[in-house]
């Protein structure tokens, strides 16, 4: 009989090692602000519980998995770590027939910046089935004073977490919520539930009623909106979690998007913070509808550059050079036809689009956002457009600073009288830059007189030299009209 029943496990055990499918690891991650100078990343992960080979352990079976994580920035390895995935079943039958994917999560706290990961996976019973991947990640840096939203974490359930039972391992809980992770961002079965979490920063510095308006948005793979959700959420701290429970029954099997929107102003400028997040459905009562691929031309068609105005059109590549090339801006003043030129613009734009699986720009949006803005603050006397004075070129050019320092009064307390001047720290350029602004002549035209960029101006003594008054009216053009000037 034990002979018959050693025979039994050794032909489970060729059984599931001969079925076995080569370990395919699914990889994701969110990122959500842990203070005000770290990000915490979570690593989820997932593979089918049948991927690896199981031993036989008394009764039961049992398989292993050694994950191994190396992450490095410029300066070398930041963070490296090994761990041991196990899972046993209590006997053969379950072995053979139990279908279940396997989930885990890391937490890693990181400094903003660029980052890259390695992961490494091996089955301890059979070294020989073995899965790896590299992949970069721009570490978010999620500023104290600003209102930002995390990462949406898509769920395959999220529940109300209670101490008295052990159910769930620690990692899993958030803000008393029992949060599992969906690492392949894919709802099966026939009465599917999206669960989403997001956290969002700073909402009392920011709105200063009780309550909030956020929507949800589920668009299809070609971008088009099936319904949407609107809520009005109350205030109940600064920072705080939002969380979503919607039904996908309705929903035919295939790709969708999930957009989240929360409005603002900012500035006095109506403004809006937005996710988007792609995920899969698979429901055997509803098969995939065929979904038509879009041409080019077709896309093109359906952008706001195939509307735009002979007379329009010059006046966008004009704000749209300083991000350009010497080559784009050549080949842009050889273009004659209106449709030539939108067509330019068009391609322009869509070769800088950051994330095309998603249906915003959001290089483009974030460019549009900086021309309404210089529009609005950077206009004077001398540069009535604002766009094209020397702070509207470097908002455009570079995008929104991480601070701005200004002065535009000094007091007669003060040691060194000054004229009104402004300093832009970039955080994100070349590794950190800065910019001099003067307004030399008091007319609200501010003068660019140094930055530490590349192919930028550079004065390092620009204080002394420009945003002191000197008791002599002949310093360096200070009194003469028009733009002041560095050769830029």
């Amino acid at each position: 009989m034990l002979r018959l029943l050693n025979t039994a496990v050794f032909l489970i055990l060729i059984y599931i090692g001969v079925s076995a499918k080569p370990i395919k690891i699914t990889v994701n991650y969110s990122q959500f602000k842990f203070d005000s100078s770290t990000t915490l990343v979570e690593l989820y992960y997932s593979f089918p519980d049948t991927a690896l080979v199981y031993k036989h352990i008394g009764k039961k079976l049992s398989c292993e998995l050694q994950c191994s994580l190396n992450i490095y920035n410029n300066l070398g390895v930041v963070d490296k770590r090994t761990w041991i995935v196990e899972k046993v079943f209590e006997n053969d039958s379950d072995a053979l027939h139990q279908r279940s994917d396997l989930i885990g999560i890391q937490k890693i706290y990181l400094m903003p910046g660029q980052y890259k990961f390695s992961m490494n996976f091996i089955d301890l019973t059979d070294n020989t089935k073995k899965d790896s991947l590299k992949f970069d990640l721009n570490v978010k840096d999620f500023i104290s004073s600003k209102m930002q939203l995390s990462d949406i974490q898509l769920s395959q359930h999220i529940s109300q977490y209670d101490s008295t039972t052990n159910m769930y391992s620690q990692k899993y809980i958030k803000s008393e919520l029992v949060v599992l992770p969906l690492p392949t961002d894919a709802y099966v079965g026939t009465s599917p539930v999206l669960y989403a979490f997001t956290e969002i920063y700073n909402l009392k510095s920011t709105f200063k009623l009780d309550s909030f308006q956020i929507k949800y948005i589920i668009l299809d793979n070609t971008k088009k909106e099936v319904f949407d959700v609107v809520y009005q959420r109350p205030i109940v701290s600064n920072d705080q979690i939002d969380v979503l429970q919607l039904p996908v029954d309705v929903l035919n099997s295939g790709v969708y998007f999930l957009k989240q929107i929360l409005p603002i102003t900012r500035n006095g400028i109506i403004d809006s913070l937005v996710n988007l997040k792609k995920f899969y459905l698979l429901n055997p009562d509803l098969p995939a509808e065929q979904s038509t691929l879009l041409s080019e031309d077709e896309m093109f068609l359906r952008s706001e550059f195939s509307t735009i105005s002979e007379k329009r059109i010059d006046d966008m590549f004009a704000m749209t050079k300083f991000v350009a090339s010497v080559n784009e801006v050549d080949t842009y003043t050889q273009l004659t036809s209106l449709s030539a030129k939108q067509k330019f613009l068009y391609r322009f734009w869509s070769q800088r689009d950051p994330n095309p699986a998603t249906q915003v720009n959001e290089r483009y949006e974030e460019f549009k956002k900086a021309v309404d803005y210089a529009k609005r603050n950077y206009k004077s006397s001398l540069n009535p457009q604002g766009w094209n004075s020397d702070r509207g070129k470097i908002l455009l050019k570079y995008g929104f600073p991480t601070q701005i320092d200004r002065k535009y009064f000094s007091s007669r307390m003060d040691s060194v009288q000054t004229y009104p001047y402004e300093i832009w720290y970039y955080d994100n350029i070349q590794g950190g830059a800065i910019f001099a602004f003067v307004d030399m002549r008091g007319l609200e035209n501010f003068a660019q007189v140094h930055s530490t960029a590349l192919g930028e101006v550079n004065q390092p003594n620009w204080f002394n030299l420009y945003a002191v008054k000197h008791n002599s009216d002949t310093e360096i053009n200070k009194t003469k009209g028009g733009n002041f000037n560095l050769g830029r």
